[in-house]
């Protein structure tokens, strides 16, 4: 099943088969509001949804009978010395007063990317630059990141947020400087890659594979203005039992130049040996190897994918950074 959402105001969650044409449904029961995203976790058998205003709101659904999203109820999350409780929302239809106002729930500033797993369910704002973290368990809420608190924040514009099975959360940025950014498991925070050229787009959709060996990431006007779909082979950082202690550092980038098949040799950055220049540049460093690499000198491979279509763009269109991405963490 494949859910999203309407990005208006009284919006509505739809559901799909993302592999049969025409098959969604609308789900009403999940509310009439500006919808950014939604995310389930299957444990507790609920829903944590987003909602895009300066003056929005975080929200639960419990479906009655789960995992049917015919019916169920909507609640609002209220905030109190960093507890969380839920209010039912009357009118998740809002067809007297929006489902933002019913209630006493919680402002929060511009909802954005929401991402559940382990018991977490993490989400960003981007009206405070804030990354968040809501403990499903003990409903305790905690912000893991604030770019306001960060000298030159290495994370602006947070947007779409996914989490790998290492504890590495990775957040898209809308705007800012077109990074995909990593806060690792110890609260170290620094750019994974860039995109250079694509000033007018956003990064979005970052998800791993099921497996978790590939990234993928998309531009959402890139290339011609259609958007691209970037894959990133890892290896990636595996999973520790016994996460460290955590601090906040600061990051550096460093370009890695695009390897010119044609030529054997390492190209200028930026040269793909495709038409499309604008989307093969990326830039990596500060703590990028804490995902990438799994020793000291791996590269970072990536492949692009134009939005709609899932044939790799051609031979042409893969690139590999040379060199080591990061410190080999």
């Amino acid at each position: 099943t494949w859910l999203t959402g309407e990005e208006v105001d009284e919006g509505r969650i739809w559901e799909c088969n993302p592999l049969k044409a025409d098959s969604g449904q609308p789900r009403p029961a999940l509310g009439a509001f500006t919808h950014e995203a939604a995310a389930v976790d299957q444990d507790g058998k609920a829903l944590y949804l987003t909602e895009d205003k300066p003056d929005g709101r975080l929200y639960r659904f419990v479906p009655d009978d789960y995992p049917d999203l015919s019916k169920g109820e909507l609640s609002v999350a209220i905030v109190a010395d960093d507890k969380v409780t839920w209010e039912p929302v009357a009118d998740p239809l809002a067809t007297t007063r929006p489902t933002r106002l019913q209630g006493k729930g919680t402002v929060f500033n511009g909802g954005e990317g929401i991402w559940c797993e382990d018991g977490v369910a993490f989400f960003t704002t981007k009206g405070d630059n804030r990354v968040w973290a809501l403990d499903l368990g003990d409903s305790t809420l905690e912000v893991i990141y604030d770019a306001a608190a960060i000298p030159d924040a290495p994370l602006t514009g947070v947007d779409n947020v996914t989490r790998s099975a290492s504890g590495d959360l990775y957040v898209c940025e809308d705007g800012g400087n077109m990074e995909l950014v990593i806060i690792s498991r110890e609260r170290e925070v620094g750019p994974f890659c860039r995109l250079v050229g694509q000033d007018g787009s956003e990064l979005a959709g970052v998800a791993f594979s099921p497996d978790g060996r590939r990234l993928y990431v998309s531009s959402q006007r890139g290339g011609s203005g259609s958007g691209l779909t970037y894959e990133i082979a890892g290896p990636f950082r595996e999973a520790e039992k016994r996460p460290t202690a955590t601090t906040t550092v600061p990051a550096t980038t460093t370009t890695l130049a695009a390897l010119d098949r044609s030529k054997g040799d390492n190209a200028e950055s930026g040269d793909s040996g495709s038409d499309d220049d604008s989307s093969t540049t990326l830039v990596a460093g500060g703590i990028a190897a804490v995902a990438v690499a799994a020793a000291a000198g791996a590269a970072l491979t990536v492949r692009r994918r134009r939005a709609g279509n899932g044939a790799d763009a051609g031979d042409g269109d893969e690139e590999r950074g040379a060199g080591t991405a990061g410190n080999g963490h």
